[in-house]
């Protein structure tokens, strides 16, 4: 929320009552954070540094 309310040159209080209305006519989605067990694995993050330092 901070972020779009610096985007919008907008205080905080008026963004957040904004998203809330949107939230409750469905015009927007939230989503939870991702759980320590949903990130990837220490292996596949490796894996990936690798390649990317292949290129």
């Amino acid at each position: 929320m901070a972020e779009v309310a610096a985007e919008l040159d907008l205080p905080l209080g008026t963004v957040r009552v904004l998203l809330g209305d949107l939230l409750a006519a469905g015009l927007v989605e939230t989503h939870e954070p991702p759980t320590l067990s949903e990130l990837p694995s220490q292996e596949l993050l490796e894996s990936i540094l690798v390649g990317l330092r292949a290129l």
